[in-house]
Order: C-alpha cells, then sequence, then structure tokens
C-alpha cells in the first residue's frame, strides 16, 4: 500500500528531522511518481489559515508505524503548542515517545497525532481565549481554522476516521482550556478531549460558566482533566469542573477522567510525565476495569499516616486504581473522620484536612463497593504559626543609593547552595507597610521588550486577608496582592497581577508607591502599600500579613531566568501553613 505525500513536504521533513527518524523509511510513491521513503513524522511549514485565525502555522503529523503497510483507518488527535508535542531536544510533551510505548504494550488503539504551531508566541492567547479581556477573543476563529481547513486537509490526505467519535483536541495549560471549551461547545467535530493542566480560571471562568449556565445536556465527548500539586488552584478547578460533568451524566472510567499528579509543577515536562495516562483514556482498546481503591497522602506519598502537626497541608489522595496498572483520581470522595474533634474537612475542598487538636483519628471512604483508610495525626492549629516581627519605623525605604545604611534587612534568600542572593526587611508607619529589598547581583540583566519574570526581578507577594484565611486559604495570585519589579530606569517597572483580567498591569492602584533601581552590588526594590488595605480587611488595628519573595536572575542576555523563593511558593501544595507570617509591633 503507498501513500501520496507532497514531495516538497517530505523533503522539507526529511531536511529537518534527526537520524532517529529516518529508521522509519519505507517505499512510498510521491505526487509525481517518484518513489519518496516514507516517514512517520512530516512537517508542513506556513499552512495556511486561510485569514481565520491568528495567521500561518507549522503542521507536524505522526503517523503509525505501519501505515504504508495496511488499509486501516484510524483517529486522529489534534494538539495545540504544538512545537511541544513531539520529541526533540528540550523539555515536550513527547507524545510520540508516550504513544509508541503503548502500542508496543498492545495497550490502545493505533492513531495519527497533528501537532498544530503557534502562528507566533504572542498570539497565544489570542488563539486560545474566548473572549477579549485578556487580549484575547480568537478561540472561535482557531477552531474554523481546525475544523475548516486543518481537519478537512489532513481527513482528505490521510487514513483517517473523521467521524467525531475518533476525533481529538488536546493542549496545555490555556491551549487545555481551549481544548475543553471546544470540545465542549462543538461535539460535532471532536468526541475526545485531553486537558493537561487547562487553565479553567481564564477568563472570568468561562469554562466553567459554560457547565454552570449552559443546559447542562451530556454531549458525546470523552473528557480527560488533570492538574499538578504545584499549581493546586487548577487541581481545584479540575475537580469542580470534574464534579459538573458527573452531575450531567459523564461517568468516571468511562467517558471522563480526573487526573491528580501530586508532585507536578506548571510545565511540559509534567505534561510529558502524565501523557501515557491520557493517550491510554482516550484511545484504550478495552473498557477501564476498577481493581482497587485506596487514600494517600498527597503530600507524601511514602507516609502511611497524613501528619498534621507538620505544618504542610493535609491533602487527601483517593486513587481508583485499574487494568494495566492505569489510576484515576477520585475529585470528590465519599470521606469520614472517625473523630471530627481531631481533624476536619475543609468547607470549600473536598480532600482538605484541618488540624483541630493533638491525638490520632482515621480517614475512610467508600467507592464502588472498595473500602479505604488512612491514619490522620492531629495538631494544634494556634501553635503552626511562627510570627516574625513588624516593627514600626518612620523610616521611609527608598530604593535609589545605599539602601542597607538607612533600613533594615534582617531576612535572607538563599539559593540551594546556601548562597545569599538577597536581604530584604518590613516595617509600617501610620500610613503604609514598607517592603524593601537589596539583591545581591554583580551582572544585572534587562531586556525591553521581556516580560519582567524573563529577566532580573524582584517578585513578592504579600497575603492580607484575616489570620484565619491565611491558616486555611492556600494563599495564590487571586487571593493577595502580586507584584513584578524590574530595574529599569529611572524608577524601574513596577506590575502588579489583576484578578480581574487575570493579568499583569502597570497601572498600580492609587495610594501604592514602588521603586527599582540599580545600587551598589546589585539592586534595591521597594513597595509601599497603604495601610488602609489592611484596615479593609481584618479592621483598626490592623495585626497581620504572610509575605513571600522571588527573586527572578538571569546571567546572561538572552538567558533563562532561575527562580528563587524565600520561602516555598504558595502555588504548591508543600507551603506549609503560616511561613512568613509577619506581626505588627
Amino acid at each position: 500500500m503507498t501513500k501520496n505525500i507532497p514531495f516538497l513536504m517530505v523533503f522539507s521533513h526529511l531536511q529537518q528531522l534527526p537520524d532517529k527518524e529516518s529508521s522509519f523509511m519505507s517505499a512510498c510513491a510521491g505526487t509525481n511518481g517518484i518513489n519518496i521513503p516514507f516517514q512517520r513524522r512530516i512537517r508542513m511549514e506556513n499552512f495556511d489559515d486561510g485569514g481565520l485565525s491568528t495567521g500561518p502555522r507549522r503542521i507536524e503529523i505522526y503517523l503509525p508505524e505501519n501505515y504504508e503497510e495496511t488499509d486501516e483507518r484510524y483517529p486522529v488527535i489534534y494538539f495545540s503548542d504544538g512545537g511541544n508535542a513531539f520529541s526533540r531536544p528540550g523539555a515536550t510533551m513527547a507524545v510520540d515517545a508516550a504513544y509508541d510505548q503503548l502500542i508496543d504494550d498492545g495497550l490502545i488503539n493505533p492513531g495519527i497525532f497533528v501537532a498544530i504551531g503557534l502562528a507566533s508566541v504572542a498570539s497565544r492567547l489570542e488563539s486560545f481565549t474566548p473572549t477579549t479581556h485578556r487580549s484575547g477573543g480568537g478561540l472561535g476563529g482557531y477552531y474554523r481554522f481546525i475544523s475548516e481547513r486543518l481537519k478537512p486537509y489532513i481527513d482528505t490526505h490521510y487514513r483517517t476516521k473523521p467521524e467525531p467519535a475518533s476525533t481529538g483536541i488536546a493542549g496545555y495549560s490555556s491551549s487545555g482550556s481551549a481544548a475543553f471549551i471546544m470540545a465542549y461547545t462543538h461535539p460535532e467535530t471532536f468526541g475526545l478531549a485531553g486537558c493537561m493542566s487547562p487553565s479553567l480560571w481564564s477568563d472570568h471562568r468561562y469554562s466553567l460558566k459554560l457547565l454552570t449556565e449552559g443546559n447542562g445536556a451530556k454531549r458525546p465527548v470523552r473528557f480527560w482533566l488533570d492538574a499538578g500539586g504545584g499549581e493546586y488552584e487548577m487541581w481545584g478547578d479540575v475537580t469542580s469542573a470534574s464534579h459538573l460533568l458527573e452531575q450531567h451524566g459523564w461517568i468516571p472510567g468511562d467517558d471522563l477522567a480526573a487526573y491528580f499528579d501530586y508532585p507536578a509543577d506548571h510545565n511540559f515536562e509534567a505534561g510529558a510525565g502524565r501523557m501515557r495516562q491520557m493517550l491510554h483514556f482516550l484511545l484504550r482498546n478495552s473498557p477501564y476495569e476498577l481493581e482497587r481503591y485506596q487514600l494517600v497522602s498527597a503530600t507524601n506519598l511514602e507516609a502511611e499516616k497524613i501528619d498534621l502537626s507538620s505544618g504542610v497541608r493535609g491533602i487527601v489522595g483517593a486513587e481508583a486504581w485499574y487494568t494495566n496498572g492505569f489510576r484515576l483520581t477520585v475529585p470528590h470522595p465519599n470521606l469520614t473522620l472517625a473523630d471530627t474533634a481531631i481533624a476536619v474537612l475543609d468547607t470549600h475542598d473536598p480532600i482538605r484536612l484541618h488540624g483541630v487538636s493533638q491525638g490520632e483519628t482515621t480517614i475512610s471512604s467508600t467507592y464502588h463497593g472498595y473500602m479505604a483508610s488512612l491514619p490522620i495525626i492531629g495538631c494544634d492549629p494556634d501553635n503552626l504559626v511562627n510570627y516574625l516581627p513588624c516593627p514600626q519605623s518612620d523610616i521611609v525605604p527608598n530604593a535609589s543609593g545605599s539602601l542597607t545604611e538607612t533600613f533594615a534587612l534582617p531576612y535572607s534568600i538563599d539559593d540551594t547552595q546556601q548562597k545569599t542572593l538577597a536581604r530584604f526587611g518590613v516595617s509600617y508607619d501610620e500610613a503604609h507597610v514598607h517592603i524593601a529589598v537589596h539583591v545581591l547581583d554583580s551582572t544585572v540583566i534587562i531586556e525591553p521588550g521581556k516580560l519582567p519574570w524573563e529577566q532580573d526581578a524582584v517578585e513578592i507577594n504579600i497575603d492580607i486577608r484575616p489570620e484565619e484565611d491565611i491558616r486555611t486559604v492556600i494563599s495564590s495570585y487571586t487571593n493577595s496582592l502580586a507584584f513584578y519589579l524590574v530595574p529599569r530606569s529611572p524608577d524601574g517597572l513596577i506590575c502588579i497581577y489583576d484578578p480581574e483580567t487575570c493579568g499583569w498591569t502597570d497601572a498600580l492602584p492609587p495610594g501604592i508607591h514602588g521603586s527599582c533601581a540599580a545600587a551598589p552590588g546589585g539592586y534595591n526594590a521597594v513597595l509601599s502599600i497603604p495601610a488602609s488595605e489592611w484596615r479593609s480587611r481584618q479592621g483598626d488595628p490592623w495585626k497581620t500579613f504572610r509575605l513571600n519573595i522571588r527573586i527572578n536572575s538571569v546571567d546572561v542576555i538572552g538567558g533563562p531566568a532561575t527562580e528563587t523563593c524565600w520561602q516555598i511558593a504558595w502555588e504548591k501544595f508543600l507551603s506549609p501553613i503560616g511561613t512568613g507570617v509577619f506581626r505588627r509591633q
């Protein structure tokens, strides 16, 4: 069996792919009657979008190994963020490697994968967001590009199963939420959806509103939803979406899967780590069969108990294990505590525990006839917070000059080698709370046009909610003040995170002052926030706030930025309760 493949397309592919791909060659007839090598990976540069989206894109196609030897037709999964889909040097999701292993293991049906590149990095949000509030609004055009131009081309030139039940859309982060929206709103095109670490919070939680404000009728779509512990807020949104889908008729393990990747951060390597699980769910050749159910400590998988006295949040992982070693997560398990005088479940988070008093109890759960339990060690929550002093002072820090001679900087931010990268201090007066940071950096790299986190910069996060909220609800961008300070002349670039638009802006609210400037040995960053922000949330007199500081460092122009946090980053559920809490003196 031969396949007609445009000659120039394959020639371009042969020049650019590594030698590894050449091992898949076999005879194939080209459009000009020339025998050319069969290739599993085919690259098309500048595939025209017909003006429907943000411009021409690179398209890569990955075919089954024996594609040219059969007349078989195959399901197709389209991957957005296509430049990170297939194996290459650097961080990718390695879709091809996971697929080949599953085929070798005989666990899935063979398929075709189509990686859709970005028209440009700057156009990413425009392509993947449905409304315009984040400089987006191009998702409708992106869907039309796939459904009206790309999919018809693939269905015409390759042996596909074009029906929705055999057509999938997948993506990561923003493109993961785009996959969710496109599959849910266009089941006439997509019957499979791989939503990895989806940004369901974006566009004012547009994705979740589809489930709560629509008619809720079940669509013939199989959904995979996942997130990691380093992006715990995303996992919360995944559990909400999964719960709503269940209410509308989706069945876990059949056409709905939720997967909690406990240690994973928000990056493509994490996506690669669970790609095997996702592809198996979407392309499996036999139904899932439940074999066992268990509860684990999500923050310490080696532990046989959840120890709340350590200060690390108690998160319960409810695991449904199926044949062939595949597991899914039960996002809303039926959990019961034997003694609620020792610990209680969070009101809003169905898998999070709070200590009430010292002692030991047990948490248990049942799922489809299976029972599981886990011991719990309680704690006295009042003893978990190690308060640091915020002194009163009339000195207002100034980023210009020698900051350390006028403002106390008693706290150090050290890297993994215990090298001090920065020192900082806090104080307050009747009008403001002040935070001052001196960064030790002999080569400050500032690149106009770069995002703040892509160059030397200081990120300051301040949680000024009441003390009880700081102890019980995980701090994040959505419930704290978050700033980036970049040492650009004359006074630095100061950006604040805007939860309303889910983006960063340099339009500071009235009363907030900041500056960031070069200084001997590095640079200084100073932030002054009105005390009225505290009083509006805590009353007068205000009492506490939680602080974290992240140092971004770039060593050479164009090089990557490394991040060092004073405390464990708040977005990670390993961030202990009560770290970095300052109390007004």
